[in-house]
């Protein structure tokens, strides 16, 4: 026992030794750590999951560094850093001092990938961790659409192609094309410059492209359409069709709602919906029940004209049974008052009896503008409806617009009218042009001024007198240069307001070169005497005091080839000097002066005209104190003659003379110039007697006369005569008759006709028409009688005759009475053919003419029955699929009838048409109505084995229309294609198998293995507290002692599954008894001696 504190103080001195030993060598006390990681587990290909791994040492010392390396176990991929910089799994990869590493994990493929991260200290001590990563392909929405199943052939159809990247896709890119399942056509964007998928990849960004498909064959098509990325995943999307050659309208909606209200006044233009909205005809009509309510264009816009309610319907024209109505009820419109009226000249500055005025009414958009006019003053002016003033009289009045719909509102203006506004003459008075040979002749009439120049007038000239009608105006005026060259045009508008429109026209006199211009002759009628001057160019002549000098000559000669002004005929006032001027053919006009000198008359003075006498007359009477002549002559005398007798005072002369030819319709005036040179005009008046005679003496319709006894009239007219419009020939003695001549007049009953003398007596005549009795035979038809027909014979024969027993057939005509419309091939023949026949009843009739146009005829009657419909006959149909396969197919094709077929029902149901059910033993069917089959397996026959085979069906009906056909059986018969499946085998690997607690164990499954196919999932159970996990190789820590069976159950993708089992045995850990340990800081010294213990327990 006395041992041992000897070896105890030894011991601690060899520990204290030891420990000195340690300090003077330096050497580094081992520091364990553990590696840990945060990281994103799920993402995409080649996109970088952010993971971050982190050295958690037990201390943190000086002179440690530590790196980390990876392998990846499971997968394709590799880490880089937050640069970009790519790490080699093998190579390590320095911690930084913050003990962090910052990574990216870019995977390569789809799937779980196993990374296995080690992580180690410059003093080889190393720690091991395990990540997983589940990648997908980068998603993305590539889809393509129709509103429409069935489609016309060779008609373009509308789809639509959307394509949305995830936001994860910045660095990927993606191309597209297209092609066919079944069916072909062609494709092509919708939009110029747009974009459409080929046959070919190119390239694609996102975005919705819609685009025109046109089908070439008729079928079912299906357009598939592909989009890859760059990471080479494929993505389908198709559209499926069905073409046809015609779409018929099923219905027409006009309007959702049953009755809609349009104010009056409103239009609305066509807006129907098809269904189905690509019908192929979708003509319509469009009708109003009530068109003073709602009116129908011709483009079938609805207009509201009237208030009230009519009702529209709109129908296909395809298809009459596809229909819609709507009630229309047409309201007031809503109203907008008038607030203001002005009055205003529509021409300001107007100033003429006769103004347009004009109401400006506000605000504009009143719903009434409607004004009525007054004048206050209706002596001065007066307004009609449309705002035309006319003036009246001088003077100031007030013109008032009043609003129609709003009364109170009005407007006004103060209008003067002036004396010179109400004159109306526009005339022009005078007009002359410098250098004009004579006055201008102005015609009121015709509105025209004629001037006379001599050959080079200069005529570009303003004229040298223009005078136009008081109170008038003129344009161009006096002063304004005008070429005259030309007619020329003069605009007189009077003070009213009045315009009158003036051609003047200047004629240019050629200047003879040579050639006389004498007068050689010359006299007046009772003169005494003439002497010609040609030196001076002179005329005298002397005449008796009291002669009458306003007269033309009685002669004036000139020189041959010449021309002279005035003219001889021309009355001239010979009181003063007259001058006429003689123009040479050729040469020099020449002006010749007349001057008349009067001698005090000698002689007698009488100059009365003692007796006249007509060569035909009644009675003559002379007025010797009117100086008149009164004669009364028969009626239709002649007067166009010469006076049988004409007898004067002796002594005396008459102008014009006894032999001259005068027409005595008009008062005609003789001048009688006594001895001594005194004249007196006498008036012959002739006066015709009227006549009393009346009669109507022929009368003749249609070519036949008429019998005429005494005022009666007769008329026989041939059997089939109308009579209620002839038009007759009538000679008669009168004024008139009445009904005229040829009028068309209804002789039903009789009619009277009046004649009326010329001293308006009358007398009446009774016309009878008589139509002679029928004497004619009509001819006699027969027709042969026709059996009813059935469709499609759609003919028949039309066979008949006729006889006439006195007299001959001249033509035939077959005519329909009744039945739909036909064809007939030749009408005008007795057998002929009708064609064109269409189910219904009819009637034909033939009627023949005879040679005296009396007809006869007969008809035929028949029947065309609705062809006898064959309900088509259904076929069984049969396929084969691959267990994971689908189907597209027809069956109609082999379906059997005359007409189109659809499917009426599938499975039962008329509503399972076009909509996907189950089969009998599995698979969904879908046929839609065109007869289109397509079959999914649905996954429900993955368990069939290779050369195993499952049978499941379906059931439909066709029908034509008419008539349903029987139940077909659709069997498809689903073939296995993979080899009877094995069960997977599950492997357990751990770290450990027992421990202290805590017990962390590593448990690995990937080790388990299915050798037809893929473990799909791992499902652990770790025996304690039912804690479980999912992962191929999860870690679990135990906390508690026992033994623990730990299960792994894994699945193959088939279904199968295998379990494995290992125990886990966990203790508590093992009490060592402590070791004590003392150091001192001295063990030996003189007294007084201060030690210093340390005792650490280990």
């Amino acid at each position: 026992m006395k041992k041992y504190p000897s070896i105890l103080v030894c011991c601690f001195s060899l520990f204290l030794v030891i420990l000195a030993c340690t300090k003077e060598v330096g050497l580094i006390t081992e520091v364990k750590f553990e590696l840990m990681e945060e990281h994103t587990r799920e993402g995409y290909v080649n996109q970088g999951l952010p993971t971050t791994f982190t050295i958690v040492p037990e201390e943190v010392l000086e002179n440690y560094e530590y790196s980390i390396t990876y392998e990846v176990l499971d997968g394709a991929g590799y880490f880089e850093d937050m640069e970009g910089n790519r790490l080699d799994g093998d190579k390590g990869h320095a911690v930084a001092t913050d003990l962090t590493v910052p990574l990216l994990y870019m995977g390569s493929e789809t799937g779980e990938h196993r990374i296995k991260i080690t992580g180690a200290d410059n003093f080889g001590l190393s720690d091991e961790i395990e990540v997983t990563y589940e990648l997908s392909d980068v998603p993305a929405v590539w889809e393509a659409s129709s509103e429409f199943s069935e489609i016309e052939l060779e008609k373009p159809v509308e789809l639509s192609l959307l394509f949305e990247a995830n936001d994860a896709a910045e660095d990927i890119d993606y191309e597209a094309a297209y092609g066919f399942a079944s069916g072909s056509g062609s494709l092509g964007p919708s939009e110029e410059n747009g974009y459409a998928p080929k046959g070919e990849y190119g390239p694609i960004v996102p975005g919705t492209y819609p685009l025109v498909f046109t089908p070439s064959e008729i079928g079912p098509q299906q357009l598939v359409f592909t989009l890859r990325d760059s990471n080479g995943q494929e993505i389908e999307a198709g559209v499926d069709f069905n073409v046809v050659d015609f779409i018929e309208v099923i219905s027409i909606t006009l309007s959702s709602q049953d009755t809609i209200k349009m104010k009056l006044g409103d239009e609305i233009p066509p807006a129907f919906t098809f269904d189905p909205p690509n019908a192929t005809d979708q003509e319509v009509t469009v009708v109003s029940s009530d068109p003073d309510v709602v009116f129908i264009d011709e483009n079938n816009v609805c207009i509201a004209v009237g208030l009230g309610t009519a009702v529209v319907t709109v129908t296909s024209i395809s298809n009459p049974d596809a229909r819609d109505t709507v009630t229309v009820e047409v309201i007031p419109p809503d109203r907008v008052p008038v607030t203001g009226i002005s009055v205003s000249q529509a021409a300001p500055g107007a100033t003429g009896a006769q103004r347009q005025l004009v109401a400006t009414v506000l605000p504009e958009n009143a719903t009434d503008p409607s004004v009525t006019w007054s004048s206050g003053d209706d002596t001065i002016a007066t307004v009609d409806g449309n705002g035309i003033l006319t003036g009246l009289s001088a003077g100031t009045v007030t013109i008032t617009a009043t609003s129609v719909s709003d009364p109170e509102i009005s407007g006004s203006v103060l209008v003067e009218i002036t004396e010179v506004s109400l004159q109306s003459a526009n005339d022009i008075e005078t007009f002359a042009l410098n250098g004009q040979i004579e006055t201008a002749t102005i015609d009121t009439e015709a509105h025209t001024v004629s001037v006379t120049v001599p050959e080079g007038t200069p005529l570009n000239v303003a004229p040298v007198m223009l005078t136009v009608s008081e109170g008038a105006t003129v344009a161009p005026g006096l002063l304004q240069v005008r070429d005259f060259n030309s007619p020329v045009q003069y605009t007189v508008t009077s003070g009213n307001g009045t315009e009158q429109v003036w051609t003047v026209t200047a004629n240019v006199l050629a200047l003879p070169v040579a050639g006389d211009a004498n007068i050689t002759s010359f006299a007046l009628p009772g003169q005494n005497s003439s002497d010609i001057d040609t030196e001076n160019h002179t005329i005298t002549v002397n005449v008796t005091d009291g002669t009458n000098l306003n007269v033309a000559p009685q002669v004036l000669e000139i020189s041959p080839g010449a021309t002279v002004t005035p003219a001889i005929g021309q009355v001239q006032d010979f009181s003063g000097a007259v001058t006429y001027t003689v123009s040479p053919e050729t040469g020099t006009p020449q002006i010749w002066t007349v001057n008349v000198t009067v001698s005090q008359s000698t002689g007698s003075d009488q100059n009365a005209i003692t007796g006249f006498a007509l060569p035909v007359q009644n009675s003559v009477a002379i007025n010797d104190v009117n100086h008149t002549i009164t004669v009364n002559v028969p009626n239709g005398t002649d007067l166009n003659v010469v006076p049988s007798q004409l007898d004067i005072s002796t002594g005396a002369n008459i102008e014009p003379g006894p032999a001259s030819q005068q027409d005595f319709s008009q008062p005609v005036n003789y001048t009688v110039t006594a001895e001594n040179g005194n004249p007196q005009v006498w008036t012959v008046n002739v006066v015709t007697e009227t006549s009393s005679e009346k009669s109507i003496d022929s009368f003749v319709i249609n070519g036949i006369s008429g019998t005429i006894n005494g005022t009666d009239i007769s008329v026989t007219l041939p059997f089939g005569t109308d009579v209620t419009a002839l038009s007759p020939e009538i000679d008669f003695f009168g004024q008139s008759v009445a009904p005229s001549p040829g009028t068309p007049t209804d002789f039903t009953n009789d009619v009277v006709y009046t004649v009326t003398a010329e001293d308006n007596s009358t007398l009446d005549y009774t016309v009878s028409v008589t139509i002679e009795a029928n004497t004619n035979t009509e001819p006699v038809v027969d027709v042969t009688g026709i059996t009813d027909i059935t469709l499609p014979t759609n003919s028949v024969d039309l066979v008949g005759s006729a006889t006439d027993e006195d007299g001959t057939i001249v033509n035939y005509a077959w005519t329909q009475d009744s039945g739909p419309a036909a064809t007939i091939t030749d009408p005008s023949s007795s057998a002929t053919t009708a064609t064109d026949l269409v189910a219904g009843n009819y009637v034909f009739r033939l009627t023949a003419t005879d040679n005296d146009n009396d007809t006869g005829s007969n008809t035929v009657a028949f029947t065309v029955n609705e062809a006898e419909n064959v309900a088509p006959v259904a076929v069984d149909d049969n396929f084969t699929v691959a267990e994971s396969g689908s189907l597209n197919r027809l069956v109609l094709t082999n379906d059997i009838d005359d007409d189109d077929l659809t499917v009426h029902w599938v499975g039962g149901s008329s509503a399972n048409v076009g909509q996907s059910i189950g089969g009998s033993d599995g698979g969904l069917f879908t046929i839609t109505a065109g007869g289109n089959l397509t079959f999914d397996t649905n996954g429900e026959f993955d368990g069939l084995n290779d050369g195993d085979s499952q049978t499941t069906t379906v059931q439909y009906r066709a029908t034509d229309g008419n008539a349903n056909s029987n139940t077909a059986t659709v069997s498809v018969t689903v073939t296995g294609v993979d080899d009877p499946n094995n069960n997977p085998t599950a492997v357990i690997e751990s770290n450990t198998v027992s421990g202290t607690t805590p017990l962390s164990v590593n448990f690995k499954g990937d080790q388990s293995i299915d050798d037809d196919g893929s473990i799909v999932s791992y499902n652990w159970d770790f025996g304690e507290n039912n804690r479980t996990s999912t992962l191929a190789n999860p870690t679990y820590e135990y906390i508690s002692p026992g033994e623990f069976t730990v299960t792994l159950t894994v699945t193959d993708d088939d279904g199968a599954t295998d379990s494995e089992t290992v125990t886990i045995t966990v203790s508590e850990p093992v009490n060592e008894p402590p070791t004590a340990v003392i150091s001192t800081s001295a063990t030996s010294g003189t007294t007084p001696l201060s030690v210093d213990f340390t005792g650490p327990i280990y």
